[in-house]
């Protein structure tokens, strides 16, 4: 502002006043005009650069609303085209827009309604042209397919009423479903095409498990045996972990330790996870990517369940990368998670991508207080 000031008022001009004083006063008194007005300048950019980074409030409700249509969009177009649900599409579009619809922002009720029954039909989970799995029973579908489960059963509508009983059957029924299809191992097979991704499979069949268990924990009661026999079996399998090598591994391994009171294996994933962002405020799916959507999205929701301030600075940090790096049609551009197409942007890998961002930014505004 001093300069500008200068500026405005001649001081800077070849010819004026101001110009030719600076020519003639002493070196010294110069010297020191250069050592108030530099260090001003300087230190009020770094302070102007730093509140341009962070994140606000209403930004971020921006971001979000900007994802929503192209989440809702594609998520129905895979639902006509691809006729089967999958764990990135069906599952992470109704658990986006339910999270949605509870923070406040507006979505069409009656069609989301729609969306979950579909999501849950068994026979679209085996995918109706799927010839493989024509005859399967339902039980078999969803024994099989722990990742889609679980993600329906951590992304279900939690209205701002009293939960019916025709949904909390649903949910002990698909809790039931989780529990046998456990392994005589104590593990949970990862399904689909997780497979192929471009980690151990020995990881992959980790981060299932791990989820797997987190759902099943964050639906028991105080006296369920069941669930924690079944949870000290897959630890029993989990204690032969590998060192992870995706956010995907740290994340979810964090927040199911400090669910069955594992405080220090949990304190050591987040330091882990806040050692790894990187300098322009986000995460890749693994450790060692460049920061993308889907790295970010899944640790930023993870930290904030675990109870990270949102004003913590890796928060913001975050928060801001995502505000900044959204594709103007709601997007944001992620490579592959698979062996074969990890250098390439790819559709699936950009939706489940945006799905998470979402997610984690959801997860950053403060929850909807019921009226």
């Amino acid at each position: 502002m001093a300069f500008q000031a200068i500026e405005n008022s001649g001081a800077m001009r070849p010819l004026g006043i101001g110009a030719i004083f600076c020519y003639t006063a002493p070196m010294l008194f110069r010297k020191s005009l250069v050592g108030v007005f530099l260090p001003t300048l300087f230190f009020g950019s770094l302070l102007l650069a730093h509140s341009q980074e962070l994140p606000h409030k209403q930004t971020t409700r921006a971001t979000i609303e900007r994802a929503l249509p192209f989440i809702e969009k594609q998520g129905v177009n895979w639902m006509k085209d691809k006729k089967c649900v999958t764990c990135h599409h069906s599952t992470f579009m109704v658990w986006s827009l339910n999270t949605a619809a509870e923070r406040g922002f507006t979505i069409n009720t009656e069609a989301l309604t729609t969306w979950n029954a579909w999501a849950r039909d068994f026979r679209n989970i085996q995918g109706v042209d799927n010839k493989d799995f024509k005859d399967e029973p339902a039980h078999k579908a969803f024994q099989r397919s722990p990742d889609v489960v679980s993600q329906l059963l951590l992304g279900r509508p939690e209205p701002l009423k009293p939960i019916s009983d025709t949904e909390k059957q649903w949910a002990l029924t698909m809790r039931s479903h989780l529990l046998e299809g456990q392994q005589a191992d104590g593990s949970w097979k990862a399904g689909g095409q997780l497979p192929g991704q471009k980690r151990s499979l020995r990881e992959t069949d980790e981060a299932t498990t791990m989820w797997t268990l987190l759902t099943l924990n964050a639906a028991q009661t105080q006296d369920d045996a069941v669930v924690r026999a079944a949870d000290k079996k897959g630890a029993d399998w989990l204690k032969e972990t590998t060192v992870g090598e995706s956010t995907e591994w740290w994340a979810v391994k964090m927040m199911w330790a400090r669910g069955r009171g594992q405080e220090k294996v949990a304190s050591t994933c987040r330091e882990k996870l806040f050692q790894s962002q990187h300098k322009e405020g986000g995460w890749g799916w693994l450790l060692t990517d460049e920061s993308d959507a889907l790295g970010t999205g899944i640790v930023l929701y993870a930290l904030l369940r675990e109870g990270v301030s949102r004003d913590h600075e890796s928060i913001q940090r975050a928060v801001y990368f995502l505000q900044k790096t959204q594709r103007e049609e709601g997007s944001w551009p992620v490579k592959g998670t698979k062996k074969v197409r990890r250098e390439f942007i790819e559709a699936t890998a950009t939706y489940w991508g945006t799905c998470w961002a979402t997610l984690g930014l959801l997860e950053s505004l403060p929850p909807r207080i019921p009226k």
